[in-house]
């Protein structure tokens, strides 16, 4: 009979079982079984990251979702934040759409020397 395989979820309440401590990879505090937890990428996926082990850090869920959405009040410094970064920065420089607005110009008939005062052109 095949030897069954043990879900990543499986194994890692295996070793908390077992006294193993594996801390938050944000807060640093160790998790414990029955908590949820949740493997994130170090270098998120969808800004080049690799699907490999060397990148997976395992954090509480609301660690996680910290990381990924930022808080409550801005997303500033967040994985949402740094792709909407590189996005922005792959388009390149926005376009004016439609006519340029029109400048007020300058009077051509005046000229201002050096010393401040106006004279009119000749």
């Amino acid at each position: 009979m095949p030897r069954k395989r043990a879900t990543e979820r499986q194994v890692i309440a295996v070793l908390l079982s077992q006294g193993a401590v594996i801390p938050c990879y944000r807060c640093k505090i160790a998790l414990t079984a029955g908590e949820a937890v949740e493997r994130e990428h170090v270098v998120p996926l969808a800004l080049d990251g690799t699907d490999e082990p060397e990148n997976w850090r395992y954090s509480h869920k609301e660690c996680h979702a910290r990381q990924t959405n930022g808080s409550r009040a801005t997303s500033y410094g967040s994985d949402k934040h740094a792709i909407a970064k590189g996005k922005r920065l792959a388009r390149g420089p926005r376009q004016r759409k439609g006519k340029a607005i029109p400048g007020r110009g300058f009077d051509r008939k005046l000229r201002k020397r050096m010393d401040g005062t106006v004279e009119i052109r000749k």
